[in-house]
């Protein structure tokens, strides 16, 4: 489950700010697909980065599974991003692998089992 709360990205300071996130707030439930459309330049590829905390949102707050991300340690933060699954959108998709077995790629690395590998990407 993921649960976002008054999420707000601002780039810059004073004359210079620009908002691009403002206060958003959703929630997408375990097993719901969610997508995020919107023009170039709209903050969808921020907001991405915002879930994982690759990029640190001024306020507000990412929750995963119950864990509020900005509050773990880095260590803590480094184990909870294995559990978030971000594709964006230049992707880096290997073109001979399946769609399963580009998202099966990091468990292979991280030593996950065929069987685990099997069971998390479906």
């Amino acid at each position: 489950m993921i649960r976002i709360e008054q999420l707000t990205k601002v780039f810059g300071t004073g004359d210079d700010a620009t908002v691009v996130l403002d206060h958003l707030d959703f929630s997408v439930a375990a097993g719901e697909i969610f997508a995020v459309v919107g023009p170039s330049g709209a903050g969808k590829s921020t907001l991405a980065q915002c879930v994982s905390l690759l990029e640190r949102p001024t306020s507000g707050s990412v929750v995963v599974n119950g864990e509020t991300l900005s509050r773990l340690s880095e260590k803590q933060l480094r184990v909870a991003r294995r559990r978030i699954g971000t594709i964006f959108q230049s992707d880096g998709l290997f073109g001979r692998r399946t769609a399963a077995a580009n998202i099966a790629l990091p468990l292979e690395y991280l030593g996950v089992t065929a069987a685990e590998s099997r069971r998390r990407v479906a």
